[in-house]
């Protein structure tokens, strides 16, 4: 019993330091994002002990989206969304004199691409890597009837999540494989830079997000699923 006794004192006082390690500072980089608005200002390390990778949306694209499409007119929506540009950002996802990266990645798809060069311009080096494009999709085989496009996109994409509309595409376990490896890959570059930052897509993005949690990184800032939503997720320096 005594043996018992001093093992478990011996476990509490080897865990509790690494546990207030982690609370002092995660605590302080939590509170200072829950301050944040519309323009993030990214939270400043000084010292240097604390890597972080932001994951932001692409801007609304220049498409009209409303109306009802039969499904030949959806499958080239489809097309013209992913060649079209992005509508005048209405505001910075992030506050340019906050980002510290070297490099700002995005998706080589118009709309990725024209949002990192609206919100960052030519202070920044940008660098587009097909890597980074949206999960691949395609319009379900269909009545080819009149319906609004969300329910088109939407039942498409359902059918896509469960192996039933991917032939010649990127299939879902593909689709996950790929957002694992970017996990990996933009936290092999924050180790690198300390900050890295990432524009590309909803999706995309909702899985790297996932993946680096599995890596131990923690999610400091929400910003949502709208267009130009920001997520915010940091790793302490070990």
């Amino acid at each position: 019993m005594a043996f018992f006794h001093y093992h478990l004192m011996f476990l509490l006082w080897a865990t509790l330091p690494a546990l207030a390690m982690g609370q002092d500072w995660t605590g302080p980089v939590k509170n200072y994002y829950r301050q944040q608005d519309s323009c993030i200002n990214l939270y400043d390390d000084t010292s240097a002990r604390v890597m972080q990778i932001i994951l932001i949306r692409h801007g609304e694209p220049d498409l009209e989206k409303r109306g009802c499409r039969n499904r030949d007119e959806a499958i080239r929506f489809i097309r013209a969304y992913d060649s079209a540009g992005v509508i005048p950002l209405a505001s910075q996802p992030v506050c340019n004199p906050s980002v510290r990266a070297s490099t700002i990645f995005h998706s080589t798809l118009p709309r990725a691409r024209e949002t990192a060069e609206l919100a960052f311009g030519s202070s920044y080096n940008l660098e587009g890597r097909e890597q980074f494009v949206e999960f691949g999709r395609k319009i379900m085989k269909f009545c080819n009837i009149p319906m609004p496009l969300k329910c088109w996109t939407t039942s498409s994409r359902l059918l896509w999540l469960l192996g039933m509309n991917d032939l010649g595409i990127e299939s879902f376990r593909q689709a996950r494989t790929r957002a694992r490896e970017n996990a990996a890959f933009l936290a092999r570059r924050a180790v690198q830079d300390n900050q890295v930052v990432l524009v590309a897509h909803g999706l995309h993005n909702r899985y790297v997000k996932k993946y680096l949690k599995n890596l131990g990184w923690n999610v400091m800032y929400n910003g949502g699923k709208d267009y130009l939503s920001v997520q915010v997720l940091a790793l302490e320096v070990r």
